[in-house]
């Protein structure tokens, strides 16, 4: 069977993330991305276990099926058999454009009639030419009516899911504690960094700047185990009744975590000790990047900023190292300033030791008129080098 997946706003990462869940999970037998929106992808496995593997991403922004023919008979055989109902229209298709969308919806509104149907229909907003996430929801378009989706080569596709935005919303909005002139790592981003360890439920994180936890608690939510540290004892006393709050929200009795005050770039013996004696398969983290920035750094600021990174990055590759772990994944963010003099970056050579191979990089997450930026590298240890 056929399926297909819509991208979020920053396409690289999300087929990026899609190839790591995939050699995970392996629930693709084949795919092709066929263009910067739009994975389509062929899967033996049920609609439901896809369903599970859908809500696992965070760069997504549709999972549906997809049929060959765009024939008005199929999509007949699709709607609900309720009488009245409202259906929308999207196009992934670059040769379908508004007037295009438009007219389709109008011929398939007098189809539907034929049929003793009563309906209405949403298009895209101004200069879009797919449907919102939110006026999916706010329409209940998946709840007793349709979407549609225009696809290349005359295919079409009913979306089957979208993202459970409420369920992002209450992570990141409502959880008790949270520092924002700290900064946050949005949960989005969390969620697809987990995904970028390629590791499976059951199995454990370790974020070693857990600040007020949404990477933990991504990471729970997934059904990995996980293991905060971090040198503010704030911190750690904001994550633990977020996590609680999260667990006793979500009824999740499965996943495991602890927490700890740990200074990475001091010889900490005794508590490297307890991480060290601590399973977890992957680490995940976003470093302190100073606080937020609402104008154009100089030079002499953010290579202020970059030194005091660099250190924090050259004490927890050092303990990676001295783990003794065979192998292991590390997905982080290397922070870039916006300057007078054009962005600037953390140089890898600063921390990174010729036994770790770079496995992802030249991924980005930022916003217009962002001053950081984050960069988004994949590493893997690698003791043969």
């Amino acid at each position: 069977m056929k399926y297909f997946l819509v991208c979020g706003r920053l396409p690289d990462f999300s087929i990026a993330e899609f190839e790591e869940v995939n050699l995970a999970y392996g629930f693709a037998t084949d795919y092709k991305i066929v263009n910067e929106k739009l994975i389509i992808f062929e899967s033996e496995h049920l609609q439901e276990s896809l369903l599970k593997v859908f809500h696992r991403f965070g760069g997504f922004v549709r999972f549906g099926k997809v049929y060959n023919d765009l024939e008005v008979e199929n999509l007949i055989e699709l709607e609900t058999d309720q009488d009245k109902f409202k259906f929308g229209v999207s196009s992934f298709n670059p040769e379908m454009h508004i007037p295009e969308i438009k007219k389709f919806a109008n011929n398939l509104k007098k189809i539907f009639k034929s049929f003793g149907k009563k309906t209405s229909f949403v298009l895209p907003k101004q200069n879009f030419t797919d449907l919102a996430v939110g006026q999916i929801a706010g329409q209940r378009l998946l709840e007793g009516g349709l979407e549609i989706c225009l696809l290349p080569d005359n295919q079409f596709g009913v979306s089957i899911a979208i993202p459970d935005i409420k369920a992002f919303a209450m992570r990141d909005y409502e959880k008790p504690y949270v520092d924002k002139k700290m900064g946050v790592i949005p949960v989005k981003l969390a969620r697809m960094m987990i995904n970028m360890a390629g590791i499976k439920p059951g199995q454990g994180i370790w974020d070693p700047f857990c600040g007020s936890g949404n990477i933990l608690l991504e990471a729970l939510d997934q059904g990995y185990n996980a293991i905060g540290t971090d040198i503010s004892r704030q911190a750690i006393n904001d994550s633990t009744p977020n996590i609680d709050w999260y667990l006793e929200a979500t009824d999740n009795k499965t996943s495991l975590y602890s927490l700890m005050q740990y200074d990475v770039v001091k010889d900490d013996i005794w508590n490297f000790k307890k991480i060290k004696s601590t399973e977890f398969d992957a680490v995940v983290f976003e470093p302190f990047m100073g606080k937020p920035q609402r104008r154009v750094l100089n030079i002499a600021q953010a290579k202020e900023l970059l030194e005091e990174t660099e250190t924090l990055f050259q004490g927890v590759f050092r303990d990676l190292e001295h783990l003794g772990r065979e192998r292991l994944r590390v997905v982080c963010v290397l922070p870039s300033y916006k300057t007078n003099k054009g962005w600037v970056t953390i140089k890898r050579d600063r921390f990174l030791a010729k036994k770790w191979q770079i496995i992802r990089k030249d991924l980005h997450w930022s916003r217009d008129n962002s001053i950081i930026r984050r960069d988004i590298y994949v590493f893997e240890l690698n003791w043969n080098k």
